[in-house]
């Protein structure tokens, strides 16, 4: 398993490389979201609690709700691995919020709609973590 971390790692950071010349804050954000659960499965928690911060400051000021929502159910895995469940609890809320409002997006007739209430209402009954999300 550590050669798979030590694989993903090189290309989130990849990814990185790739975005940032671009200025692309969506796969930024996503690519630092990548390190922190990375660095959470290796058991740095530090490093994961950095790739953290610098994911939720790629998503100040923007609005990228394919990418924000993912990095707050990251945040509120990491935030309960660190025992912070005040903070767990507000980026859970913050990852509901954003899959509503992308819910709404669509018409109530819409499948695509029904779909991401489902997959919301399974995530905060079952408490599947983000990457079966």
């Amino acid at each position: 398993m550590v050669g798979d971390i030590a694989q993903a790692r090189t290309r989130a950071v990849q990814l990185i490389e790739y975005a940032a010349p671009a200025q692309d804050r969506n796969h930024l954000a996503l690519a630092y979201g990548l390190l922190a659960r990375i660095a959470l499965a290796a058991g740095n928690l530090d490093d994961a609690r950095a790739q953290l911060s610098l994911a939720l400051a790629t998503l100040d000021d923007a609005t990228l709700p394919l990418a924000t929502w993912r990095i707050y159910l990251t945040a509120a895995e990491i935030f309960e691995n660190f025992g912070e469940m005040s903070k767990a609890s507000e980026y859970r809320r913050r990852f509901e919020n954003v899959m509503r409002t992308l819910a709404q997006n669509f018409d109530p007739e819409d499948r695509l709609q029904a779909s991401l209430l489902t997959a919301l209402e399974t995530k905060c009954a079952t408490g599947v973590n983000s990457a079966t999300f």
